[in-house]
């Protein structure tokens, strides 16, 4: 019998793509990927005039937005990533009412004004920040025995510094 360890440089836990430097990069590029996905096939709901606005934000709520945001509460965010989520997040409401980018230079749409067009929808970090801090407060609720609860309350006593890298 061979005991044999194997590597991998991405794998997929709990629907979330973890990587070996342990960044969310992956894990974000895809979701966004399913996302787009789900709001290119429902292009025929969008561009329906007989869809009130108010059904278009719900249902984008419920397939696009959840579809990208599904692990999110467990990201650790830099500014970077973020970007790229809200950049999505905006592509796919102006997909959603059929704003093309030469009308967002023309009319001099702004994504506040976007997205307050589109049924005041907040910005997607807003609903991020949400799950964090919701999935948080289910962790805190927790039995202080149990690892998870163990883990938030770690505390590291020599944090690296500025100027080192982040690997050893």
């Amino acid at each position: 019998k061979s005991k044999q360890i194997t590597f991998t440089r991405k794998f997929k836990h709990l629907g979330s793509w973890l990587t070996q430097d342990l960044r969310i990069n992956a894990d974000i590029a895809i979701q966004i990927w399913k996302a787009t996905e789900k709001v290119n096939g429902l292009v025929n709901i969008w561009r329906s005039k007989h869809v009130a606005m108010q059904f278009k934000k719900l249902l984008c709520l419920q397939l696009p937005l959840n579809t990208v945001l599904w692990g999110a509460e467990s990201w650790t965010q830099t500014a970077k990533s973020k970007r790229k989520v809200q950049r999505f997040h905006h592509a796919a409401i102006r997909n959603i009412m059929n704003i093309t980018m030469f009308e967002v230079e023309e009319k001099r749409i702004t994504n506040q004004k976007l997205r307050e067009s589109f049924d005041n929808i907040r910005n997607i970090t807003e609903f991020i920040e949400e799950r964090q801090l919701t999935w948080l407060a289910q962790v805190l609720k927790m039995d202080p025995k149990q690892s998870t609860r163990k883990l938030a309350n770690a505390w590291i006593t020599h944090p690296r510094q500025s100027d080192q890298p982040q690997h050893n």
